[in-house]
């Protein structure tokens, strides 16, 4: 229970701090008011309740600090953190023990430099440090035909190296294998990968390699397990600001190229 002598804050925040000290074991809601000041906790008051009660319980489980508050509060403030974003951040501490593709290590701290950099927390579908410890990612991202070097992200990767969106306008285009079907091409492409499975080697290229914020890198240190499966053994990635612009198969026995240049056609790389 809040102390009644515990001036400052608002009825509303008074009562969230209230409920959840009545909920979780692991928060003390005069321990937070003695840990934290006015800055930190206007955080909880720019989103709503659900998402503050969120917070205020990952503070008690050590996953927020009173610097992570405050540090939230200047980025909600400026407009480069809105709610949707500090959702997901609470989202990501509170799946990462399980989530496949949440490094099980990663910060509130390592979250904030997202949308501290101007980048897209709200998406944000991957997050891994890579072999140096640094933070990469993967947001959603678009896709504009018109928009050239502005693209990146998932929806970009998924046009250009799933749906073969921009096969003809560039001169080469590998596809996963996800067992798509061409006019083009006589057969459809294997359907050997989900994008599950798509994320995953991203994940894993990353989590092995150092890399640095703009960079562009092949991996081929898959398990032999995950290259009979899916027929990729290699793959490149292309990090832009520390954010994964997108990422396409190399190699492997399930790996097709469409080279639109001299109207090549279709080419199995194997």
């Amino acid at each position: 229970m809040v102390a009644s002598g515990c001036g400052g804050i608002s009825d509303d925040l008074r009562e969230q701090l209230t409920v959840v000290d009545s909920r979780s074991d692991s928060f003390d809601a005069n321990e937070f008011l003695k840990n934290t000041d006015a800055d930190s906790r206007q955080a909880l008051e720019r989103v709503d309740d659900t998402t503050a009660t969120r917070m205020l319980v990952r503070y008690g489980e050590g996953d927020l600090e009173a610097e992570h508050l405050r540090r939230m509060n200047e980025l909600l403030d400026s407009g480069d953190m809105a709610q949707a974003d500090a959702q997901r951040m609470m989202g990501i501490l509170e799946t990462k023990g399980h989530n496949p593709l949440i490094e099980d290590t990663i910060q509130a701290n390592d979250l904030l430099k997202i949308p501290s950099q101007g980048n897209d927390l709200s998406t944000t579908r991957l997050v891994v440090t890579d072999d140096d410890g640094n933070i990469r990612w993967l947001e959603r991202g678009v896709f504009d035909p018109n928009a050239g070097q502005t693209d990146y992200g998932w929806t970009y990767m998924e046009a250009r190296h799933i749906d073969g969106k921009l096969m003809r306008e560039k001169r080469a285009t590998t596809l996963w294998p996800m067992g798509q079907d061409f006019d083009s091409k006589a057969q459809p492409l294997p359907n050997s990968m989900s994008e599950k499975d798509v994320s995953e080697a991203i994940y894993k290229a990353l989590e092995d390699t150092e890399t640095t914020q703009q960079d562009s890198f092949k991996y081929s240190d898959f398990d032999q397990s995950f290259v009979d499966r899916t027929g990729v053994s290699e793959i490149e990635v292309i990090i832009r600001n520390g954010n994964v612009r997108t990422a396409y198969p190399k190699k492997g026995p399930a790996v097709w190229k469409y080279i639109s240049q001299n109207d090549v056609g279709w080419r199995h790389v194997g």
